[in-house]
């Protein structure tokens, strides 16, 4: 194998790490925790404090 397929294999081997990294990043702080509050937050019918 080439050079350029070495660096092409280790620069995808690094993108992959990083971007397991970030998932599991993202798990550990608790942000898929309440995927589901997010879409009925919209219907709340509380008025914002400048509203009132």
């Amino acid at each position: 194998m080439t050079t350029a397929a070495w660096l092409l294999i280790a620069v995808c081997l690094c993108m992959t790490g990083g971007s397991g990294l970030m998932i599991w990043w993202s798990y550990r702080n608790g942000q898929f925790a309440d995927i589901e509050a997010v879409k009925h937050r919209m219907l709340q019918d509380d008025l914002l404090p400048d509203e009132q």
